[in-house]
């Protein structure tokens, strides 16, 4: 009588696994199709300040200010996760009236698995005010964060802030817009 219970039991058990892995190849395709609209490319910054310095009069600014305030950086985009990111754009920093990248990334080319982007960032602000004030002021004054927007495959887009003055594992947070 066992050994009937053990061949029905044994039975079931493989009935039972036969029809999640037919059950298993059905879903998995559709669950990855699913899954697809969600996969965001991870794009980390690393942020290096290069200089500072104040210039007399401001060509890229109207009204025109005595002088502008600059701030160099270079910084690095890796992206390192499974999946390409697309219409790379980088962000002007809350407060900065004109920034420039150099090299300049072309919006459609995308930046693909485990690559990465170098260029140099300058962020330019106008002071009114004497010369020591610009020098006392350009002391004081730091973008808090850089942004950087993307999109995945399927168009839906994402963002990366690097934020200064945070610890290395928190400097870069992630979103969706």
């Amino acid at each position: 009588m066992s050994v009937f219970l053990f061949l029905i039991k044994g039975f079931y058990m493989v009935s039972v696994s036969a029809l999640f892995g037919v059950v298993g190849k059905i879903v998995e395709p559709l669950l990855k199709l699913f899954m697809k609209r969600y996969q965001q490319p991870k794009l980390y910054m690393t942020v290096k300040f290069k200089e500072k310095f104040v210039r007399e009069g401001s060509k890229h600014i109207n009204p025109p200010a005595n002088y502008t305030l600059y701030r160099d950086y270079t910084i690095t985009v890796r992206n390192n996760s499974e999946y390409t990111a697309y219409r790379l754009m980088v962000r002007p920093p809350e407060g900065v009236a004109v920034f420039s990248v150099t090299p300049t990334w072309e919006y459609h080319k995308p930046l693909l698995i485990h690559d990465e982007y170098i260029f140099d960032y300058q962020v330019r602000k106008p002071f009114y005010g004497s010369a020591e004030e610009a020098e006392a002021a350009l002391k004081n004054w730091s973008p808090r964060s850089f942004r950087i927007e993307y999109a995945n495959l399927n168009g839906k887009s994402y963002y990366t802030e690097y934020h200064f003055g945070k610890p290395m594992e928190t400097q870069n947070q992630f979103g969706s817009k």
